[in-house]
């Protein structure tokens, strides 16, 4: 929906509960989670339930651009944010991860058992590099101004700050 500044209320896209790309109202969101905008102003929508990152031109028009029945997301996406450099970063259940153009994920930061949110060793906290790093439900996400990925880890009720190279470091 979008919110006019004479508080009128229109839909973009979307309608009844579903899964379905397409114009406007044909088109279907099953558990809209986190939003934002990519470097050319098109609405990225991380589809939880239906495990899809989503693109919503300004016209309506939608579009899995990962995940769902394509490649990439192994799990339920719960943020997204496009990063100043443009590269799109979506946050999953234990993973911080980067989404690109052709629709291939790759994990930036994150790792474990995607079926259970427990490792052999029952530690879902870690700081480290990569996949070596452990997060407990990633949920907001933000890019500071010192180019880092600030994440809220929900589960584990911290802060955790991301550097480009994959490494973690938890702040509070």
């Amino acid at each position: 929906c979008v919110l006019a500044a004479d508080g009128t209320v229109t839909t973009l896209a979307g309608g009844e509960r579903g899964f379905a790309d397409g114009p406007a109202a044909a088109a279907r969101f099953r558990y809209p989670a986190g939003f934002a905008f990519d470097t050319q102003g098109r609405l990225l929508v991380a589809d939880m339930a239906t495990i899809g990152v989503r693109r919503v031109t300004s016209e309506g028009e939608t579009t899995t651009i990962g995940g769902a029945d394509g490649p990439g997301l192994s799990r339920f996406p719960r943020d997204i944010m496009t990063a100043r450099d443009g590269r799109i970063i979506v946050t999953l259940s234990n993973r911080v991860c980067v989404l690109a153009a052709d629709g291939t994920v790759t994990t930036l930061a994150g790792g474990g058992d995607d079926d259970d949110q427990e490792d052999d060793e029952g530690e879902v906290f870690v700081d480290g590099r990569g996949e070596a790093a452990r997060f407990n439900y990633p949920y907001g996400i933000a890019e500071g101004p010192d180019g880092r990925i600030y994440v809220a880890d929900k589960n584990n009720h911290a802060i955790r700050c991301v550097r480009r190279d994959g490494t973690v470091t938890s702040l509070a």
